[in-house]
């Protein structure tokens, strides 16, 4: 009788052991991220700060458990957590830019990508300008870069602003001022209508009054390049009033700090 109680205590005893043994959930599992984000050549390159002290706090973290104060245990793990997560961030980040650098910027095309949300905040206000301008009476393209400033800024056959071209100007230099390392490549286009040497003169004059105006709103002159295309580049047919009047527009180009431009054609520049 007696043997039997201690084969039983025995047994049982080494159960409970056993179960001891086992590493509890949340542990294994961040044990395990770490394992992974050690052999990441990103994280490496990119975190090591934040990787080593997710390993320390792992390491702390299986120690408090060995030593059973749970409560250390569950500290360490959420720090080791946290700290991977920073891990990931860098790397999101990290990928951004180098897709960023690499992309064909272009103007045809041209979206303007994020690497990081004061980016993704700047494309946004920009889709929002668009609009805005839209509502105006500007006709905007698809090109993500480009504003389209139509010829409700303008009298026919000439080149001084409106007096109802004012909030216009001004919100494309809102825009401006709240990003200061955009670049603007002002370009002026005319319909069919009229000589060609005309019609360069006279999208330069254009080009150059809204240069002007953004100047006299406090965009510095050192970020303005004019130019003046005449009727190339149409983006309506000529045959009809409606396609002239599209056609008579001056287009804002906006460039990022180290973007490169090409011109669509040779134009006459100021």
């Amino acid at each position: 009788m007696n043997k039997s109680l201690i084969s039983l205590g025995l047994a049982t005893a080494v159960v409970s052991g056993c179960a001891s043994t086992d590493i509890p959930k949340p542990l294994a599992e961040v044990e395990h991220q770490y394992q992974l984000m050690s052999s990441n050549e990103m994280a490496n390159r990119h975190a090591a700060t934040p990787l080593r002290a997710a390993g320390k706090s792992v390491s702390e973290a299986k120690t408090a458990w060995q030593d059973g104060n749970e409560k250390s245990m569950a500290h360490q793990v959420y720090l080791a957590e946290r700290m991977l997560g920073v891990v990931e961030h860098e790397i999101d980040i990290a990928d951004m830019e180098a897709q960023f650098k690499n992309a064909d910027m272009v103007r045809a095309g041209l979206v303007l990508q994020g690497k990081n949300s004061e980016l993704t905040q700047k494309n946004q206000e920009l889709k929002e300008l668009k609009k805005e301008l839209e509502k105006m009476g500007s006709k905007q393209n698809s090109e993500g870069n480009v504003l389209t400033l139509g010829d409700v800024l303008f009298a026919f056959d000439d080149h001084k602003l409106q007096p109802g071209a004012k909030p216009t100007v001004r919100k494309v230099a809102d825009f401006l001022s709240a990003h200061e390392n955009t670049r603007v490549v002002i370009e002026g286009y005319t319909d069919s209508l009229g000589s060609e040497e005309y019609n360069v003169g006279l999208s330069v004059k254009r080009a150059q009054s809204i240069q002007k105006a953004l100047v006299k709103a406090g965009v510095t002159n050192e970020r303005i390049t004019v130019k003046g295309y005449g009727e190339s580049n149409p983006v309506a047919s000529n045959k009809s009033a409606v396609g002239r009047q599209h056609n008579r527009r001056v287009e804002v180009v906006l460039l990022s700090e180290n973007e490169t431009y090409e011109s669509p054609t040779v134009a006459r520049v100021n």
